[in-house]
């Protein structure tokens, strides 16, 4: 499946509206959320964080928006409470790229 979604991505760069119709359309064919972020991400050029934020606000997955954002902080909550050294974690997104800085306890 991951060849399909990156073929399709290179094809060329889709309008704002291809876009939103291109993502319904991969998710009637069965294509999960994940897939469809890959799919932005390397067609529209653009950082994972801003892929994901495309994806879920477009007409086809906005139902799940909020439990897709829900379960993402739950996972740096883990991460962070599992964690002994890490102090925090920092994510900076531009329109070029997502940052994410983990922030160490000093020994």
């Amino acid at each position: 499946m991951p060849d399909f979604i990156d073929k399709l991505a290179q094809q060329h760069k889709l309008s704002k509206e291809a876009l939103e119709s291109q993502i319904l359309e991969l998710k009637k064919m069965g294509f999960r959320k994940l897939d469809c972020i890959r799919f932005v991400k390397y067609n529209q050029q653009i950082s994972l964080m801003e892929a994901a934020h495309l994806v879920m606000d477009s007409p086809a997955w906005i139902e799940e928006r909020a439990a897709f954002w829900q379960h993402q902080q739950e996972q740096w909550e883990e991460i962070l409470s599992d964690s002994e050294v890490i102090k925090s974690i920092n994510v900076t997104m531009s329109k070029d790229q997502t940052n994410i800085t983990l922030n160490l306890e000093e020994e």
